[in-house]
Order: structure tokens, then sequence, then C-alpha cells
């Protein structure tokens, strides 16, 4: 019943039900539905583009609940990438994703590594990740559009 609060507050954008149901589930004992719980509380600021709220969520949550996590680690990592400009959360963004990646080494997360390492002005680093990203993608049949851009621009000195 809170999770599906949780849901319903972020539709209707009600803060109130969300803070009464992220308290229901964390007096829960089910580990799963409190790591869901705290999940949909970060998509609700995201959702409502209160990136520095869902980036204060994220240190807290991330450190104390999903560092074994690794597509948790790279959907937080993802939005660090788009919407976050901060390059301490960024470096912050960085480890997490390098966490990832060596937890799962997958074209998924890698390709949010080596876009993060460009946003982090790391060029050398993210020409690197993105070769590894390609290779990936290949061998996993993914569409890497996206990441043969990043190569280009990267290549190019953009």
């Amino acid at each position: 019943l809170a999770l599906s609060s949780l849901s319903f507050a972020r539709q209707q954008n009600d803060s109130l039900l969300l803070k009464n149901a992220i308290t229901k589930l964390k007096e829960s004992n089910n580990k799963e539905l409190f790591k869901q719980g705290l999940s949909e509380e970060m998509n609700y600021y995201k959702g409502n583009k209160n990136y520095s709220r869902y980036a204060e969520l994220a240190h807290d949550y991330i450190n104390n609940h999903f560092l074994d996590d690794a597509k948790m680690l790279n959907a937080v990592c993802w939005t660090y990438f788009q919407h976050i400009n901060d390059k301490n959360q960024l470096a912050e963004a960085e480890k997490w994703i390098a966490g990832s990646v060596a937890l799962e080494d997958m074209y998924y997360n890698t390709d949010t590594y080596a876009n993060l390492l460009h946003k982090l002005g790391k060029k050398k680093e993210a020409i690197e990740m993105t070769n590894h990203s390609l290779a990936l993608a290949k061998k996993e049949g993914e569409d890497f559009s996206s990441s043969q851009e990043l190569l280009d621009t990267l290549l190019k000195g953009d």
C-alpha cells in the first residue's frame, strides 16, 4: 500500500502523501520494499525537476543502500549526467558509475561512465571508456549511435 501511495504521490505531486508513505516504508522490515521506496522518493524529486533535493537523497541513499546495485547506480549517474553541474557531485557520481561497471561491465553503464567523464572534462579517459563501451555494444547487439556520436565529438575536440 505504501508503494502504491508513493507512486500516486509522484503522479499527484503530493509531498505530504510522499512523506507519509516513506515513513511507513522505513518502518518496514522488508529490505526490498524499503529500497523501492527510497528509489521512488528520488524519482519524485526527479519528476518535479528538483535536482538539488534529488542529489541530496542520492548522496545518502546510494552510499547507504545501493552500492551493490549496478542498475540503480547507473540510473542515478545518468540523471547526474543530464541535470547536475556541480563538479563535486559529478565526481561522486563518477565513483558510483565506476562501482556500477565493476559490478557489471555492460554497455548501458559504460556509456554513462563515458558521458560523465566527458562532462567532467576528462577527455582521454572518456575516449578510452567510449571505445570500451562501443566494443561492448557491438558484442551485445545494442544500438551504439549515441556512443559513436560522443566519440566523434571527443575526437574533434569539442
